[in-house]
């Protein structure tokens, strides 16, 4: 069994972790260049980001079995092409819940302890004790989007500084770690009565702009908004219309519509707005847990055994791709 991996900026550590699940592994960070000797032909199984998967490289890979993508988001892929092959395709899940929940956490308290202030404060060398006086994220109101296994380890987290913690999802039902749970259709009530909205939703066709001018005012004008699931959760043109005008105080934006976020966006240049290079998981450990997962996973495929996480063509009808 042959083995193709393309993850970037592997340590030497991880390299001999997948090399001792499988010797016959080649390693590559340019899968299109045609200057490496990889036996691609040979390849039953691609390890990959999915960035890289193109129509031409499939084609190369004429005996590939198995795609393992290193993330969950499977939108970038062409997903029909691979389906039509009959490759299993599985991507990782259940491995972002501490990132996320810790980036959630410092962006918050990055905005209640007004961070941004005393860092202009110290560049220009200044004792500011002026008011108002910073505030406290005790007993605030956060709306989560999406409470699945992320947006329930951002719960537990907020819960800690006992904040009100309310879930947003697709059927309103009760979710371990929040106080309240509502349907998508009754956002404009949640967000009427939240501090902070945190949006840790997939890309789907039905979530598309899900938070736009409408929803916008809704939100109170102290309202600070952090998103960690995909760029297009937001119209961005509103967005920035609203940040303008201080009509919301402030976002955190760790993904956006085009990435790498255009030099020309007026994002940049807006002083409550905090951005983060689609970072929010990437920490030291995640490249460890993915391979923790892909592992598991060869083992059942030696076996013959169904794959963990494995998108079927069911799955995309039902989110929507």
């Amino acid at each position: 069994m042959l083995i193709i991996c393309s993850i970037p900026q592997l340590t030497d550590e991880q390299m001999k972790k997948l090399k001792s699940l499988n010797d016959k592994i080649y390693f590559t960070e340019d899968i299109h260049s045609n200057t490496h000797t990889v036996p691609y032909d040979k390849a039953e199984i691609f390890i990959t980001f999915g960035y890289d998967i193109q129509n031409e490289m499939l084609d190369r890979m004429e005996n590939l079995k198995w795609i393992h993508i290193f993330q969950t988001g499977i939108e970038h892929l062409p997903i029909d092409d691979i389906l039509k092959r009959d490759i299993t395709l599985t991507h990782t899940k259940d491995i972002h819940g501490i990132p996320i929940g810790e980036y959630v956490l410092s962006m918050i308290l990055y905005s209640v302890r007004d961070i941004p202030r005393f860092l202009a404060s110290k560049h220009a060398k200044y004792w500011d004790e002026r008011e108002p006086r910073i505030e406290e994220a005790h007993g605030k109101t956060v709306a989560v989007f999406g409470t699945g296994s992320v947006g329930r380890d951002i719960a537990k987290k907020l819960k800690a500084l006992s904040m009100q913690v309310i879930g947003v999802n697709t059927s309103g039902k009760s979710i371990e770690h929040f106080d309240e749970t509502y349907k998508m259709e009754d956002k404009h009530i949640v967000l009427g009565k939240s501090d902070f909205v945190v949006l840790i939703l997939p890309a789907t066709k039905d979530t598309y702009h899900c938070i736009g001018e409408e929803e916008f005012k809704s939100m109170k004008n102290n309202c600070f908004i952090i998103n960690v699931g995909r760029g297009s959760l937001i119209d961005t043109d509103a967005l920035i219309d609203n940040l303008l005008k201080r009509r919301i105080k402030g976002a955190a934006l760790d993904v956006f519509d085009e990435e790498p976020l255009p030099a020309t966006s007026p994002l940049w240049d807006l002083n409550n707005v905090f951005i983060s290079p689609h970072i929010a998981s990437l920490t030291d450990k995640y490249n460890d847990r993915c391979i923790d997962v892909f592992s598991e996973n060869l083992n059942l495929f030696k076996e013959g055994k169904e794959l963990k996480y494995r998108i079927s063509f069911d799955n995309i009808v039902k989110r929507g791709y």
